[in-house]
């Protein structure tokens, strides 16, 4: 496991003290995969992706924005997909909006090129693309420290299509308590029906289970932000296609009103990873669910195929 308890024993020629126990976990896991799949719309419909990490040194990843390969690997065909989409890395520092990297086409590069085909699975879990001339994006990331950073993607031309916001972490090593890894995604979009819901993904990486708050906003976004999803539903899958349990065999993985079925523990695990506390008697949909390593898909759709701007947070809690 990954959860103990340690004592302290002080001793000297008059006897011994006991401290009380603390915690301490030994194990931990990461987030290998963060993905998002949705609208290339405008607006406040553009697909806006945020990512955090947390820890110390270097930390490197693969970002991608998928268009025209969701036409090649999916049901989709090239009129619904994003036809040639760009995808800019931001940061956010104290209000300061700063463009890192951008990208349009991922193999236009060769050397930018051959550093993402040597990332394929099943070193990432990336699928390789089908077509070095494809008008997909990617970039290599490198950085350094504890950072939040957002992938701003959008078509080249302006047209709307479905399009996968993906990142992977490239660390190999198992993690530790000084090792920088993905601990949050947040993703904000337009929130269809069908092939245009918005679904997040994510791998959880490691030899433990992990614990995860997963939330589907509408109401809670800022009242400037029109057309908002009035009644926003989570939906968690494992890689069998099988809505999540707990570990008694209850189905924790639909929600509608955050409130109806795992309150105390919502508003818990809500404090501990810093997010926003959600209003009460709100429609905002949310979960809290512990789980195996593994691959998980989540869908944020509207309840009787309510349709607008909603967002999903992903949020590891261990």
């Amino acid at each position: 496991g990954k959860d103990y308890e340690y004592r302290v024993v002080a001793t000297n020629g008059f006897g011994s003290e006991v401290s009380g126990p603390q915690p301490i976990q030994t194990l931990r896991s990461s987030l290998n995969n963060l993905a998002t799949r949705g609208v290339l719309g405008s607006g406040f419909s553009v697909l806006i992706m945020g990512f955090s990490y947390e820890g110390t040194g270097d930390i490197s990843l693969l970002a991608r924005t998928q268009g025209p390969e969701l036409a090649v690997d999916t049901a989709l065909t090239p009129q619904q997909v994003a036809a040639d989409p760009i995808a800019t890395l931001k940061s956010n520092i104290n209000g300061v909006i700063t463009d890192l990297q951008v990208n349009d086409n991922w193999g236009a590069v060769e050397a930018e090129r051959d550093e993402i085909i040597s990332l394929y699975s099943p070193r990432t879990f990336a699928l390789p693309n089908s077509d070095v001339n494809s008008l997909d994006a990617g970039m290599v990331v490198t950085r350094t420290g504890s950072e939040l950073l957002t992938i701003v993607s959008r078509d080249n031309g302006g047209a709307e299509g479905i399009a996968l916001v993906e990142i992977f972490d490239i660390t190999e090593e198992l993690p530790n308590d000084a090792t920088n890894r993905l601990v949050n995604l947040s993703t904000r979009g337009f929130v269809g029906t069908g092939a245009e819901r918005l679904i997040g993904g994510f791998i959880i990486k490691g030899e433990v289970d992990s614990r995860v708050l997963i939330r589907g906003l509408g109401p809670a976004l800022p009242e400037v932000i029109t057309n908002r999803l009035s009644d926003p539903q989570l939906r968690l899958f494992d890689s069998g296609g099988n809505l999540v349990q707990d570990s008694e065999g209850n189905e924790v993985g639909l929600n509608d009103d955050w409130e109806d079925a795992q309150r105390e523990e919502i508003v818990e695990v809500t404090a501990q990873v810093g997010a926003a506390a959600l209003p009460d008697g709100s429609k905002n949909a949310a979960i809290v669910a512990t789980l195996d390593p593994g691959l998980y898909t989540f869908f944020l759709e509207g309840v009787d195929s309510a349709t607008g701007v909603g967002l999903i947070e992903l949020f590891l809690a261990d």
